[in-house]
């Protein structure tokens, strides 16, 4: 518990821990030491810092529309002061206290949060796997969803509707996952493993069958429909994911 500028907010009480961006602005971060490209101009650094708060990001714009400058990098900022009240009021106890605060991605917080829904297989309401081993029988030819088209784990053309699952882990263990379906020259779903609804999450990627140790935590299994030469290869499928 500190200040920010003039009033009572959040401060990092370490001093001089590494701060790492991309001060060359050569797209990736500043450092080789996490294998990325050499550098095109300038000098890859590594700095320190102890400025990163979390403070207040505008006294009035609501939420999701406040503009962050770029003074605030690296700050965790909650806009509207609405919702700064509401944080502060709850974190605060006494000026230098020791806060405990923890980053959520919003990505992985349980869909049916932000609203009650009846899983339907989308991305905003996924099927439940509540045990294992689980079994489903689905059809990808029925799905809205074409949300991912290509996930960061595969090249494959997956542009067809898919169907999304989620499952809770409370321990470390290996999840199988496999899916059957017709002939393959007519559907032709795909499985992918995602440590977060979004593409760019994918863990491990497999045509028939996948097995993948994985830690504790929330998973999506997506039954992606592969795209042959511009035809859809959507159609009936059965899903198997054990773990153990």
């Amino acid at each position: 518990n500190g200040w920010h500028r003039t009033y009572n907010a959040l401060h990092i009480a370490e001093s001089d821990y590494q701060v790492r961006d991309d001060g060359n602005k050569n797209g990736h971060w500043d450092s080789d030491r996490n294998g990325w490209w050499p550098p095109t101009t300038g000098t890859d650094r590594d700095r320190t810092g102890s400025g990163h708060n979390i403070h207040m990001g505008s006294v009035d714009a609501p939420l999701g529309t406040a503009v962050v400058g770029v003074w605030s990098a690296g700050c965790q900022v909650i806009p509207g002061m609405a919702n700064w009240t509401e944080f502060i009021t709850n974190a605060w106890t006494e000026l230098d206290d020791s806060v405990d605060y923890y980053l959520v991605d919003a990505r992985d917080i349980d869909p049916r949060v932000w609203a009650p829904c009846t899983p339907d297989g989308t991305h905003s309401c996924p099927f439940l796997i509540e045990a294992f081993p689980f079994t489903h029988q689905g059809d990808t030819s029925l799905s809205s969803e074409r949300r991912d088209g290509i996930y960061n784990c595969s090249s494959a053309d997956e542009g067809g509707p898919e169907v999304v699952y989620l499952f809770t882990v409370d321990r470390s263990g290996t999840v199988t996952v496999s899916v059957e379906a017709g002939p393959e020259d007519q559907v032709d779903p795909d499985v992918h493993l995602l440590d977060a609804n979004d593409a760019n999450s994918c863990v491990s990627r497999a045509h028939i069958s996948l097995s993948q140790w994985i830690p504790p935590g929330r998973y999506f299994v997506v039954v992606d429909t592969f795209v042959a030469e511009g035809q859809e290869l959507s159609g009936p499928y059965t899903l198997t994911v054990s773990f153990q």
